[in-house]
């Protein structure tokens, strides 16, 4: 019966088993450590791409939220995280390496016409609808 709990506790703390397996697929095949992030979105998804996002080594780390009242409260967790709105995502995607959309949009919100990539970007789509494009 023991074994079962820890079993079932472990994966309840995973929150969702996406994102673990999606952040160590990135840094399998592009890497993480020392690189530079834009997480957009602020939910359960987001902390939990944070969280292993900072456990692998990411130096610089960027979220844009529609909420960006919510998006704040992540700098309790995560105080060297800089906080942009929604409407800047664009641009500050030209600074970053890693770019990893977890929103409960129903809609897009990276789309291709949009992103000027002019270096080797990874964009980690973990939202479900998907976001990007």
């Amino acid at each position: 019966m023991r074994k079962c709990f820890t079993k079932i506790f472990l994966m309840y703390q995973l929150v969702s088993f996406g994102s673990y397996v999606g952040i160590q697929q990135l840094r399998e095949t592009f890497g993480i450590q020392g690189k530079k992030a834009l997480v957009i979105g602020s939910g359960k998804t987001a902390v939990l791409a944070l969280r292993y996002l900072y456990e692998y080594g990411i130096v610089g780390v960027t979220v844009c939220s529609r909420n960006f009242v919510h998006a704040k409260e992540l700098l309790a967790e995560f105080p060297g995280i800089e906080i942009v709105p929604y409407e800047k995502r664009y641009e500050k995607m030209k600074d970053c390496d890693i770019v990893v959309s977890a929103t409960a949009a129903p809609h897009l919100v990276v789309k291709a016409e949009n992103a000027e990539i002019t270096h080797p970007m990874a964009l980690l789509d973990l939202a479900s609808p998907r976001d990007i494009d």
